[in-house]
């Protein structure tokens, strides 16, 4: 007499072990597709429907085709590579379940790790990314020759990659573009690569808000050199917004914190630290105590939270209801 499972029992366990317990062995998670795929055919499509449901996918608006079984291999080779958040690819890309694995997901796949994509970044990468399938190899490859002529080494390239996978669909005369601002700037050959490879959403960016960004910076009285030395140890402040972010940090460190534009040159990361969490409610605390002048202000605004009560004698969770009631900007309104 043939053995009665309860598939839906069964389902419930598999999409548990994709979702909670990554570290499955692919032996045990093979036997439960095994006993699956005796399911009637007519109850696979309920099947299917539960597995994405119990995986916590929000895909309402999109019916997804695709066998049971070849679904079910699908999630179960993103689990093999490392994805944690097999959620996200979906709800990202739903029709990534109807690839084939064998022809078209895992050839695609291998292509990330050929470029430089470090092994255990490959499942990163697809949940970063998850329309990346869908893409032709020859089509993708095409932007990792640009980044080769660029200069840029197999490991840079995959650095790149796992940073900013959406580099691989970005057009390429656009790159090239960003590019040349950044030889606009004085950035020379020999440190686009790393500077591509430290922050490669700069591929990707606005070019027009990339060059206002830079021109802000020549309005504060830096000249072309300068600006570039300052991408390259940090290339995001090309992203910041400027209302937001870089003009009201830089004059709390200037004109708050005494921070000459020279020690703002060699530190730009400072423009990195968030004005509500860290810039604002240190200056109003050090106003507030009057201990501006105790302290060295490079460490005292970028290090960390429990750096800063050590220095000042409070207790952290004392300083973090201080934050709460004291985030307010009341030195520039």
């Amino acid at each position: 007499m043939a053995k009665k499972y309860n598939f839906e029992e069964i389902v419930n366990k598999l999409a548990i072990n994709i979702s909670e317990n990554p570290k499955t062995s692919k032996r045990n998670n093979d036997r439960l597709l095994e006993i699956l795929l005796k399911a009637p055919y007519g109850q696979k499509k309920k099947l299917k429907n539960q597995l994405i449901e119990q995986l916590g996918c929000k895909v309402t608006d999109y019916e997804i085709g695709g066998s049971f079984e070849t679904i079910t291999q699908d999630l179960l080779y993103f689990n093999d590579i490392g994805c944690t958040k097999i959620n996200k690819i979906i709800d990202g890309c739903p029709q990534i379940l109807e690839l084939n694995r064998d022809n078209t997901i895992i050839p695609k796949i291998k292509f990330l790790e050929k470029s430089g994509v470090k092994k255990s970044d490959l499942g990163k990468v697809l949940e970063k990314f998850p329309k990346y399938p869908k893409y032709g190899i020859e089509y993708m490859n095409k932007r990792v020759q640009f980044l080769k002529i660029k200069g840029l080494k197999k490991k840079q390239i995959g650095q790149a990659i796992y940073n900013a996978p959406q580099l691989l669909k970005a057009n390429l005369y656009d790159m090239n573009n960003r590019i040349n601002i950044l030889y606009d700037f004085n950035i020379y050959h020999q440190k686009i690569p790393s500077t591509i490879a430290g922050y490669a959403m700069i591929l990707l960016l606005d070019e027009n808000k990339m060059r206002s960004r830079a021109n802000f910076f020549l309005g504060l009285g830096y000249n072309k050199t300068d600006i570039g030395d300052m991408i390259t140890k940090h290339t995001a402040i090309l992203a910041y917004d400027i209302e937001k972010n870089l003009k009201p940090t830089f004059k709390y460190l200037t004109q708050g914190f005494g921070y000459s534009i020279d020690e703002i040159k060699e530190n730009p990361r400072l423009l990195s630290n968030s004005l509500k969490n860290k810039v604002i409610p240190r200056f109003n605390y050090l106003t507030k105590n009057k201990l501006h002048n105790r302290y060295d202000h490079i460490r005292i605004v970028r290090n960390s939270d429990d750096y800063f009560c050590s220095k000042v004698g409070i207790k952290l969770e004392d300083y973090q209801q201080f934050k709460k009631e004291n985030s307010v900007d009341v030195f520039f309104n």
